[in-house]
């Protein structure tokens, strides 16, 4: 967003970017989504509140198996905020990040090919700062395979949607 206007977030802005539909809205992948948003956000006491008002036991599905899972998996969490609710680490927050942008991808109805074509093209900063390069040689603890991440996560949210849409009585 804020690439889109200049660094300030306007109505003009709000007004061109992409949302998504009632039908989107009713997709399972959305409390997914909501709670690697919260997640990353409710990072205090502070946010207990927002947490408790929010919380869903939907949003327990969709774990997606990573070298860089967080310490408390989505299956344990509760309604109730404690301090391992949020993500800390940094590869744990890269990794929910990769995981929101999989979701949005497929609730847009991009293939993994574009979302992946689209990090690369529109982020090479980024793919250089997290060494993201496919012939860096440079690999260190700092290294964070966005692009692989992003579409690993992408197959797992696919195959996790497909087995529900194949679940009697259920449409995803």
């Amino acid at each position: 967003m804020r690439s889109i206007s200049g660094g300030e977030i306007t109505k003009g802005a709000y007004d061109i970017a992409p949302t998504l539909t009632k039908e989107q809205l009713l997709s399972p992948l959305v409390p997914a989504l909501m709670v690697r948003g919260l997640r990353l956000s409710c990072v205090s006491t502070h946010y207990a509140p927002l947490w408790k008002e929010v919380f869903e036991p939907g949003m327990k599905a969709f774990e997606v198996n990573s070298a860089f899972a967080p310490t408390l998996p989505y299956g344990r969490l509760t309604g109730v905020w404690q301090r391992n609710t949020c993500l800390r680490e940094w590869k744990q927050r890269e990794q929910a990040l990769c995981e929101i942008d999989a979701l949005v991808a497929l609730l847009f109805g991009f293939s993994k090919e574009t979302l992946v074509n689209l990090y690369r093209s529109q982020f090479g900063v980024l793919q250089k700062n997290l060494q993201d390069l496919e012939r860096s040689s440079k690999r260190d603890e700092n290294h964070f395979p966005r692009a692989a991440q992003m579409a690993e996560a992408y197959d797992a949210f696919e195959k996790a949607l497909r087995a529900l849409s194949a679940k009697p009585g259920r449409a995803a």
